[in-house]
């Protein structure tokens, strides 16, 4: 009987290991779209206050790319900003016209990752309109874990300095 427990057990680590290996290996393969979309969708989840619209700037060194532009569609409506100041203030008249909501530009500022399965996604923001206009969020490391499925997910919310 003790015998039968032991490998049992046994068998039971095995199928355990073997999932876990074939999760990292899902997490090995998947495109960098994936890991940004979810560093997005995390950083976006931590904003203090709320985000009710995006705006995003094409074409600059700190611009999202498609994919992270994607996740800010996902999560809110999105409008296209602008580098120039003179287009930002059109921009920002046109979204106070209709609504005086916290509106938060996201900036990209790299994926580099230890191994395939440690990617960090650095992204920063700044409130552009609404109530906390100005406010800035400094540049957050998200570091998008693999989970038991083999999909990336955010990782725990961190409660230290800068986290709000």
């Amino acid at each position: 009987m003790l015998v039968l427990a032991a490998c049992e057990a046994r068998q039971a680590a095995d199928r355990r290991e073997a999932g876990r290996e074939f999760a990292n290996k899902a997490c090995e393969v998947s495109s960098d779209d994936t890991v940004i979309t979810v560093a997005v969708y995390a950083f976006i989840a931590q904003a203090d206050p709320q985000v009710g619209r995006f705006v995003y700037i094409p074409g600059t060194d700190s611009s999202l790319p498609p994919a992270g532009t994607q996740a800010v569609q996902d999560k809110g409506p999105a409008y296209m900003y602008s580098a120039d100041p003179a287009q930002q203030a059109v921009v920002i008249t046109q979204l106070n016209s209709v609504g005086d909501y916290p509106t938060l530009l996201v900036s990209y500022h790299g994926l580099v990752r230890t191994d395939r399965l440690h990617p960090v996604v650095k992204l920063s923001g700044q409130y552009v309109s609404g109530p906390p206009r100005g406010k800035a969020i400094g540049i957050r490391a998200i570091a998008p874990q693999c989970d038991s499925t083999g999909a990336w997910s955010a990782p725990p919310r961190s409660g230290g300095p800068g986290a709000g």
